[in-house]
């Protein structure tokens, strides 16, 4: 028996992917903030590099000590979010039943794009407070989902 997808579909499991990855994601983030604003409070206070001796001294002006301000963070994140997932399920639904129409496409691209922009605002955040330093491997994750994104982009594009 031999199994095998057409670019349609295989556009569609893609898009699908992310909407159900990012689903789980902003679902963790609501039912599970405390880790999340634990973790935002850690990046935003530096309270690491404040206590490296080398590390991140000509940043830590940016310190924000505020217990507020991660909420608030933590607020437009999953605001942020759910508007990515909404793209996100919208983009599959059109793949699966509209493909390869132009608003199938275009709707793919927005969220995709949207998707990438989240983790975009992610990297670009982190570094303003020297993330890397003291938690490369959230980097890494952020750097790694905005490849994905733009190689799902690609996928989503390839001439039909």
């Amino acid at each position: 028996m031999e199994l095998s997808l057409t670019l349609a579909q295989l556009q569609t499991i893609v898009v699908a992917g992310l909407a159900l990855w990012m689903t789980l994601a902003v679902y963790n983030n609501i039912v599970d903030s405390g880790t999340n604003r634990a973790l935002l409070g850690k990046v935003t206070s530096m309270q690491e590099l404040k206590e490296d001796p080398v590390l991140g001294k000509g940043l830590i002006g940016r310190a924000v000590d505020n217990p507020a301000y991660p909420r608030a963070i933590l607020n437009v994140v999953i605001v942020v979010q759910l508007v990515v997932v909404a793209l996100l399920w919208r983009a599959t639904w059109l793949l699966a039943f509209n493909a390869p129409s132009p608003a199938a496409l275009g709707a793919a691209n927005l969220a995709l794009g949207a998707f990438i922009a989240l983790w975009f605002w992610f990297l670009i955040g982190g570094l303003f407070y020297g993330y890397w330093m003291e938690m490369p491997q959230v980097q890494q994750v952020h750097l790694t989902l905005v490849i994905v994104a733009i190689l799902a982009m690609l996928l989503v594009n390839l001439p039909r």
